[in-house]
This record gives C-alpha cells, structure tokens and sequence, in this order.
C-alpha cells in the first residue's frame, strides 16, 4: 500500500515538473542576465561550458593540446557572450582521460554544427572559429598519446 501510494507521489511530482518547465524556462529566457534582452544562445553556451569544465577535469596534459583546446572554448565562449568555467582536475588513468577526450571532442563536433546552421550572426561566426580551432586542438592531443 505504502508503495503504491509513493509510485503516485512520485508521478505526481513528475508530471508537475513536465508540465512547469517550459514556464520556468520562458522565465528564464525573459530574465536574460539583465540587459533586458535574452540571449539567444544560452543552450549552446550550456553545452560549451559542460565540453569545457570536462575538458579542464581532464589530469592529462596531451603536449599542451588540452590547454589550447580548453583556451579556445574560452574564446569561443566570450564570443557568445558566455562565462567560461574553472573545474577542479579529477584523478583517472590515461584511458579514461583518453575517454573523456573523445567525448569532448564528439560535443565540440555537435556544438560547431550547431553555431553553423545559426543565423549569420557575427559572434556566431566567431565561436565557430574557435571552436573548429579547439576540435583540431582535441585532435592533435589524442594523436599525443
């Protein structure tokens, strides 16, 4: 019985979620970091900050790549008008930051396809070119090993 009426709680907080969020996000949007208008950019700036905080907890150095890979998705950030992040190093073997390398570079993939199909916008275009910049960066530190 108890566990019946928990799986209803449960369902009835997730409903209530699915049904609230996009107010919540309409709310968000309008907030838009206080200049009075929402950027337009701010799901590609949570992606880059994401690529970019797995980037910095990487342990590895990859030959100075990851640096200079994790630099420009600082730039590329800037240029949408994103705060970058500083993430702490996480201790993992070189297969797992070999791993963790490669996913960085499958987001940098998604998120440059992402800033070419926008708008001509010329923070697009400026994001774009350090973002293909941090994906060769990637590239070359996994050819490091």
């Amino acid at each position: 019985m108890k566990t019946h009426l928990l799986r209803l709680a449960v369902m009835v907080v997730g409903l209530a979620v699915v049904c609230l969020l996009p107010g919540l996000e309409a709310t968000a949007q309008k907030k838009g970091g206080g200049s009075g208008a929402a950027n337009p950019y701010l799901i590609l700036i949570d992606e880059m900050r994401t690529t970019q905080a797995l980037l910095e907890e990487c342990p590895w150095d990859y030959k100075g790549f990851r640096g200079k890979a994790a630099h420009q998705i600082t730039q590329g950030l800037r240029a949408l008008k994103g705060t970058p992040v500083n993430a702490k190093k996480v201790n993992e073997s070189k297969d797992q930051s070999d791993a963790r390398m490669n996913q960085v570079g499958r987001n940098l993939l998604i998120i440059a396809d992402q800033l070419s199909t926008a708008p001509n916008d010329p923070n697009c275009v400026t994001s774009l070119k350090h973002v293909l910049q941090a994906i060769e960066d990637v590239s070359q530190a996994l050819k490091s090993r």
